[in-house]
């Protein structure tokens, strides 16, 4: 079975993690533990407690006189012991994602995401505008085991659980659909009645 490890991230995040003492056990005080909505805004690294293990979020930009964007990626650590395992984000059967970024045009909004506590769920809400399209277009993302959908892939995934759309006429940005999608109470029973919940497996050495 293929691995994600922590050869995929950039090499400032791998440095930043190192010089925080994160892989000699020393975590609690270099990363921010969150019971709560976490956006690309909030920069740093982020932890969920789950009943698998931890996930990790980093979320870094990069900036330059033509260009700015946030970037997040994703680990999970078993148990709080043992490897740190990169968590991709599943666009479809062939297409996984370790580096998620946001775009812009201009002071515009085209993409961007939020991370999503509920219950015993993580979910990723990532939130799309075409320039000539007039939606936005949400889909939702819940961290998964790999199970029997993606049985040569990594142990834990970001696999997609719905969509919605949303029209620009009525909700003007990228940044009102997520407000609208953070508020929502109902996202949690949505994305169960799209996907039934994997089991996890016993054994993903």
């Amino acid at each position: 079975m293929t691995r994600f490890f922590l050869r995929g991230f950039p090499h400032s995040v791998l440095a930043a993690c190192i010089l925080g003492g994160l892989f000699l056990g020393r975590t609690e005080s270099a990363i921010a533990a969150s019971d709560a909505v976490v956006r690309t805004t909030q920069q740093g690294m982020h932890s969920w407690k789950t009943a698998a293990g931890r996930l990790f979020m980093v979320a870094g930009t990069y900036q330059d006189t033509t260009a700015y964007r946030r970037s997040v990626s994703f680990c999970f650590q078993e148990n709080d012991q043992g490897d740190w395992l990169q968590v991709p984000i599943v666009e479809s059967k062939v297409d996984l994602t370790n580096e998620w970024t946001t775009a812009s045009l201009g002071e515009t909004t085209l993409r961007d995401a939020a991370v999503v506590p509920l219950g015993k769920d993580v979910y990723l809400i990532i939130a799309n505008r075409h320039t000539d399209s007039p939606t936005i277009v949400v889909k939702r993302y819940r961290l998964s085991a790999a199970g029997n959908d993606y049985p040569d892939g990594p142990a834990m995934l970001f696999v997609p659980v719905s969509t919605a759309t949303y029209q620009v006429a009525k909700l003007k940005s990228v940044e009102a659909v997520l407000d609208r999608e953070l508020a929502a109470p109902s996202l949690s029973s949505a994305a169960n009645r799209a996907m039934p919940r994997q089991r996890e497996p016993k054994d993903r050495q």
